[in-house]
């Protein structure tokens, strides 16, 4: 179990460290979904809401850790200026709600414990599979994208697949212990395989046109002033002139 919370903690920092590296670099976050990383927030605040009464050891500090990264991430995309410039919102246009309701309700039907704080945690469990489809969906209508934001995604889906590795290695045990949660990982598995060999296929059919993006497009954002030129008078064997400088 410890190594499979460090595994986790681990790829969670590596994905959020790569992602704010780029974001502080001034890289264009034109294929990152603002969306999935504010549905992370919610995962990990719903998953942690016994924090508020319990805070004992290690495992609290590290998820207090990921929950000030994952926070950090959302606040750098949505103010800062260069990324919510380069941050395009018409290709993340998935509704928040249509991926919160399902997680939500079924918490409420499916839970071993009616308590707030279960409550939230098993939304937190129904919801995570889910994060990652905004993610996918905005590289999928991006086509292009660097190198930098696929292993983004791949290593926040893998966060996931490590925190449950312990249900995978209990095999057929794990879905009479704690069957709700085994489907839920199953499902999250789904969607990062299904979302990864999508975007293979779409770029095994894509033309040439369409490789990734291995440097930043230049931004035409400035505006010139009249001021800012001058004229020069020149004088040459042909005749005179004006150079503009």
């Amino acid at each position: 179990m410890f190594r499979h919370a460090l595994a986790s903690a681990s790829l969670h920092c590596l994905s959020r460290a790569l992602l704010l590296f780029h974001i502080i670099r001034g890289a264009s976050c034109s294929a990152i979904s603002l969306i999935s990383l504010e549905l992370y927030v919610v995962v990990y605040i719903t998953r942690n809401a016994g924090l508020l009464v319990k805070f004992e050891g290690w495992e609290e500090v590290v998820e207090v850790v990921k929950i000030g990264l994952s926070i950090a991430s959302v606040l750098l995309l949505r103010y800062s200026p260069h990324a919510s410039r380069t941050y395009d919102e018409s290709l993340d246009s998935l509704p928040r709600w249509v991926l919160l309701l399902p997680p939500f309700l079924l918490s409420l039907v499916f839970n071993r414990v009616v308590m707030i704080v279960e409550i939230c945690r098993q939304f937190s469990w129904y919801l995570e599979p889910l994060v990652l489809i905004p993610q996918w969906l905005v590289m999928w209508r991006r086509k292009s994208y660097p190198f930098w934001v696929l292993a983004f995604a791949i290593l926040a889906g893998l966060e996931g697949v490590a925190s449950n590795m312990d249900l995978w290695l209990m095999g057929p045990a794990a879905m009479k212990q704690d069957s709700y949660r085994f489907v839920a990982a199953a499902v999250q598995l789904g969607v990062l395989c299904c979302g990864l060999l999508l975007l293979a296929f779409q770029r095994l059919t894509a033309g040439p046109g369409t490789l990734n993006e291995s440097a930043e497009k230049p931004t035409f954002d400035e505006v010139w002033e009249a001021q800012k030129f001058t004229f020069q008078q020149e004088n040459s064997q042909a005749g005179t002139g004006s150079r503009l400088v």
